[in-house]
């Protein structure tokens, strides 16, 4: 094989790994997840900015994804072929102070309960469906 066909083989390759679930070139899987917890960054590719609260999301022993977006949220998720699930989700019901997060914590319900396609890269947590993208920065060990 010559240097140009072996630059292509290896153009080919990288593209392929590049639109894998995770870094390492395969799907994501419940144990690329346990024990990490996430940061909203942003939605849609615009930076998401609360006065009181960014929203987060995390990841428990036997797929216990909690997190808040204005409320607290839990339930138990099933990750299969790099869509989340979780439903039935339960949520505390506050009224939220902020109007943006009123509209984004009922999108991130209906988004959920109907499985959003993960990606995990580095320190990036993507979460996608029906046209909206949230992307999310490791934050840290949550607390269980």
């Amino acid at each position: 094989m010559n240097l140009r066909n072996a630059l292509r083989v290896t153009c080919v390759f990288a593209l392929l790994c590049g639109c894998s679930g995770n870094a390492q070139g395969g799907a994501v899987t419940a144990k690329d997840l346990l024990h990490k917890e996430f940061a909203l960054q942003t939605v849609n590719g615009t930076a998401f900015v609360a006065k009181d609260n960014t929203p987060t999301i995390a990841f428990l022993t036997d797929m216990q994804v909690v997190g808040s977006v204005c409320n607290r949220f839990f339930g138990k998720g099933t990750l299969k072929d790099d869509v989340l699930r979780v439903d039935p989700m339960g949520a505390s019901m506050m009224m939220c102070p902020e109007e943006n997060l009123t509209q984004l914590e009922m999108k991130f319900f209906k988004m959920m309960a109907a499985g959003v396609t993960v990606r995990l890269e580095d320190d990036q947590l993507t979460l996608e469906q029906g046209g909206t993208t949230l992307l999310y920065k490791f934050k840290g060990t949550p607390k269980e």
